[in-house]
């Protein structure tokens, strides 16, 4: 006979030291301070190549350090994310699993931050971008400068909230961060900006640059590498 008590003690023991190690990384406020303090490094090294000074190699690795972490952030949120969906879905009973959907889905859509659209325009808004077109690029570069964009790729799962984006204008590199609102901050002279689109955020920073989709760049989840913005949404939206 099987020894289906060691199998469980086994699982459970599992189990537990699984959240136990996720646990401390899954922290949304240390993860938004450690975004913080990865634009405040960026900014620095930005002033240090303006003023045509050598960055310090404590500055780079230190900026390396943070850029690891906040990559080992996310890669713990997800995986905690998933292990307690895959446990809801094997232990509640699907009226249970409905249920606990419904309530989820009440939270995102009354929460200050966690704008959702209803069902049926984020249907058509992944519709309207993934339609056959001479011209894709066209399509997702005027749907760029829509106020609505970045909220409903947010609310898709296309783009993650605190997502980071880089974009290089005369030899200068900037960084914004996608907030959950569908905003888009970046630091400029010392100030913290809040753009409504990814358009307006490229104008600030790269008024001669046409195209807010070719200038940002994003990182890829996959290769753990910066992407251009219309690669990215062009793959994710096969």
């Amino acid at each position: 006979m099987i020894a289906y008590s060691e199998n469980i003690d086994e699982i459970k023991s599992l189990i537990k030291k699984t959240f136990e190690e996720l646990e401390p990384y899954t922290s949304e406020k240390i993860l938004k301070e450690k975004q913080s303090q990865l634009l405040a490094i960026e900014k620095t090294i930005n002033d240090f190549n303006k003023s045509g000074l050598v960055v310090p190699d404590e500055l780079r690795a230190l900026k390396l350090n943070l850029s690891n972490e906040i990559d080992q952030r996310f890669e713990a949120r997800k995986a905690f994310d998933e292990l307690v969906i895959f446990l809801k879905g094997i232990l509640l009973t699907k009226p249970q699993q409905k249920k606990i959907v419904k309530q989820r889905k009440h939270e995102v859509l009354n929460s200050p931050t966690g704008y959702k659209p209803e069902r049926k325009q984020k249907t058509e808004f992944i519709h309207r971008l993934n339609k056959k077109s001479d011209n894709k690029n066209k399509t997702l570069w005027e749907a760029s400068k829509n106020i609505n964009f970045l909220k409903n790729l947010l609310a898709e799962g296309v783009i993650q909230p605190n997502a980071i984006i880089r974009g290089n204008y005369n030899n200068k590199q900037h960084t914004g961060l996608i907030l959950a609102d569908g905003r888009i901050k970046i630091a400029k002279n010392g100030h913290n900006i809040y753009c409504d689109t990814i358009h307006d955020a490229m104008v600030i920073v790269a008024p001669k640059h046409q195209n807010a989709l070719e200038f940002w760049r994003i990182v890829n989840p996959r290769f753990k590498v910066f992407v251009r913005l219309s690669i990215y949404l062009k793959n994710k939206l096969k």
